[in-house]
């Protein structure tokens, strides 16, 4: 039985080489799609719908709050107050005005003033707080606004000022005293006694403080 000759299936046109290359080709590009397609929840998830990490995720890579409060932690740099060159090692820190008795009847505030018996009052911290209240009886009489807390407070402000100097500050020296007047630029008190009851009482923008010694105060009062 005679047989016809077919050309051979490597001859075929179907399986030409070139026909090989795009048969190749498609199957390459359907593999992509159908990997794209099965890893795309995957990669959604990792990147979100925008393109950008989601916030959860983000979330877990921050520290937990147990942990930021088991890493140690530096405290902040305490100013010195007016008075922390006076004050002994470890005690509190105290408010401007604060009296402490250091013996002998002798107070000494916050900012290093020093508050010793003497003067007709019989101490000069009494004497102080006479010019908490107007006195009519006199002619000139400088009033501090407010009690006897704020009183000392803005006297010690007035100390640390003067110790500074500047141009806020006038010093006059009387033997052994020195008189500081120093300008706190905002008013403290009022003119009081005669001369301030026909002026309407005027207010004081200044303190003026006599030191004797360096640090024991005489008297300490408002003024224009």
């Amino acid at each position: 039985m005679n047989f016809i000759d077919r050309p051979s299936m490597q001859n075929s046109p179907v399986f030409s080489s070139k026909n090989q290359k795009r048969l190749w080709l498609q199957l390459a590009v359907i593999l992509v799609v159908i990997a794209v397609t099965a890893l795309k929840p995957r990669i959604e998830s990792w990147f979100g719908q925008n393109g950008t990490a989601p916030e959860s995720s983000i979330a877990e890579n921050l520290p937990s709050a147990d942990d930021r409060s088991s890493e140690p932690t530096k405290e902040p740099t305490k100013e010195p107050t007016a008075g922390d060159q006076n004050d002994p090692p470890g005690s509190e820190e105290r408010k401007l005005g604060e009296l402490r008795d250091v013996g002998n009847n002798v107070l000494e505030s916050t900012a290093g003033l020093r508050y010793k018996p003497g003067s007709a009052d019989g101490h000069r911290s009494d004497h102080v707080m006479e010019h908490a209240e107007d006195q009519p009886d006199k002619r000139v009489h400088g009033v501090f606004d407010g009690g006897r807390s704020k009183v000392f407070a803005i006297i010690d402000e007035a100390w640390v000022k003067a110790k500074k100097g500047g141009q806020d500050v006038r010093t006059e020296k009387q033997n052994n005293r020195t008189v500081f007047t120093v300008r706190m630029n905002r008013r403290i008190g009022y003119v009081g006694g005669q001369d301030g009851e026909s002026q309407d009482h005027p207010e004081c923008r200044s303190i003026r403080i006599v030191i004797e010694g360096t640090s024991d105060i005489i008297t300490a009062y408002p003024t224009r």
